[in-house]
């Protein structure tokens, strides 16, 4: 009986680990022409999302799922592969790869999608890859890249943020969320932001909310719970310190400088302890471009036009590790750019892990579960939960957009529709219940128009899945008609939504 069970207990791992794509049976695919190899750029935040759903929906459990990375961290490029066992845009028994590119974040999903202009993306093949092992995630690093125009692009906030004009310093009219029109992306080609009419070319829509947060390193973090009489190291909910949102937005935008520097606020502020405030202020951000930095921005700085730099107010683009974007030295600042979602938990839990350091993380991420030596912080005693955030008692939530183009370079009729699928069904509150990762659902919101249930309002959610998960908030503006998607109907009037407005309960 004993040799009975251990023979059939691998035959049906052997006939799990068939239905997934080892590399060789991607190469044989791509060669016959069966693959369906899809290529998304843009939000890092956006892929533990994206991984979740592939994984539960078409791939239908890991049996038969597969991961690439493109090293052991998979900060920059990742891929997905599978056999599908369920039907979406593709048929049951489609053998599909996605390649997600996180490198420098969403506005490769907005600027290389609206311009149809190509960016590198990982190369998935066995004499590009590492020895294939099913039975590992990832089941292969695969270091080659090559240049590609993606089909579809996800953003933290809608397209239209990153062509929005600000006053940087002295000088009008500059495009705060852009990379330096000067330099150019990683095919060569300069940065050209995308007109009104690029835009206008793409569909876009809403795929689901996001929580943003702000990380900060342990050094800090107990450093505030000894200020505010919590237990010291605690990672109990209840032990978790705040910072105000002006604090916050004064070191984002260098107006809190170790030191001390005369006329400026320093870390004292917070701790209460006289002799913090010679340390340096550590700021770990993304670069320009990034969705992430995109929404720091919008939720701190507000948008507005920024100070002259001469007087020390940065903008959200440093050059150098401590200098305004005039080239003005910073005395008792350091300002740490990374293009991903990983070179700020780097910052925080590896590079300035014993200097007080804090950055904006989104809570897709939890370095409770990954082991990450940061912590979040609470922002005005409200803390980045999705049962405070669904509810508006906690702000810092945007709405992310997927979008694809109209026309040239569009999507055929099956890949739409699987594009779809993703965009419609990955951040529903069900969905969100069902992704096995505590990181992926941790940061995500259902958006109002997305409940099980429509016609329920917040106070009376009846699906257990939209009391926890749908969100009773959305930023809207009824006389902003920049942002497409489609208006959403809210209480029987229709809205747009748009990143630089307020929240609002609509349920």
């Amino acid at each position: 009986m004993k040799i009975r069970l251990i023979a059939t207990a691998a035959l049906m791992a052997a006939a799990g680990s068939s239905h997934a794509l080892s590399l060789t049976a991607i190469d044989a695919a791509r060669t016959a022409g069966t693959l369906k190899e899809v290529v998304i750029f843009g939000a890092s935040a956006q892929t533990p999302m994206l991984a979740a759903y592939l994984k539960n929906v078409p791939c239908n459990g890991a049996a038969d799922y597969d991961e690439f990375w493109n090293d052991a961290a998979g900060k920059s490029f990742r891929a997905y592969s599978c056999t599908m066992t369920a039907a979406s845009g593709y048929p049951v028994g489609t053998k599909l790869l996605v390649i997600k590119r996180d490198k420098d974040g969403s506005i490769y999903g907005v600027n290389q999608v609206a311009n149809n202009t190509a960016g590198q993306s990982m190369v998935v093949a066995a004499a590009d890859c590492s020895a294939y092992n099913h039975a590992a995630t990832p089941a292969a690093t695969c270091g080659t890249t090559t240049a590609v125009t993606p089909i579809a692009g996800i953003s933290d906030v809608e397209p239209a943020l990153f062509s929005k004009k600000f006053k940087v310093g002295a000088v009008a009219n500059q495009f705060l969320n852009q990379p330096d029109p000067a330099t150019a992306d990683d095919t060569g080609n300069l940065w050209t932001v995308p007109t009104a009419a690029a835009l206008s070319g793409l569909d876009i829509a809403s795929a689901g909310q996001t929580i943003f947060g702000v990380a900060v390193s342990k050094v800090l973090r107990n450093a505030l719970q000894n200020a505010q009489g919590l237990t010291v190291n605690s990672d109990a909910d209840a032990d978790t310190p705040s910072l105000p949102r002006a604090f916050i937005a004064g070191a984002l935008a260098g107006f809190v400088r170790g030191g001390p520097v005369a006329n400026f606020a320093n870390w004292s502020a917070v701790t209460g302890v006289a002799a913090d405030n010679v340390k340096n202020v550590v700021v770990c951000r993304r670069t320009r471009g990034s969705g992430t930095q995109a929404v720091s921005n919008a939720f701190f700085l507000e948008m507005g036009p920024l100070l002259d730099t001469s007087v020390g107010m940065l903008a959200p683009k440093a050059s150098g590790a401590a200098a305004n974007t005039d080239g003005t030295p910073v005395s008792g600042l350091v300002v740490n750019e990374g293009a991903g979602t990983g070179d700020v938990e780097t910052c925080l839990a590896t590079t300035h892990v014993n200097d007080y350091a804090l950055g904006v993380v989104t809570r897709e991420k939890d370095p409770l579960v990954n082991g990450k030596s940061y912590r979040f912080v609470k922002i005005d005693g409200a803390a980045p939960k999705q049962a405070q955030a669904r509810l508006g008692a906690y702000p810092f939530v945007y709405t992310s957009s997927m979008q694809w183009r109209k026309t040239t370079n569009a999507p055929d009729a099956q890949t739409k529709s699987f594009l779809i699928g993703i965009r419609a069904n990955a951040v529903t509150s069900n969905k969100i219940s069902l992704y096995a990762s505590s990181e992926a659902k941790g940061g995500l919101l259902a958006s109002p128009h997305k409940w099980q249930v429509a016609t329920d309002t917040c106070g009376t959610a009846t699906d257990a899945d939209d009391a926890i998960f749908g969100s009773c908030v959305e930023r809207i503006d009824v006389g902003d008609t920049t942002y497409n998607p489609a208006p959403h109907v809210y209480g029987g009037a229709a809205y747009k939504t748009t990143s630089v407005a307020p929240l609002h309960l609509v349920k």
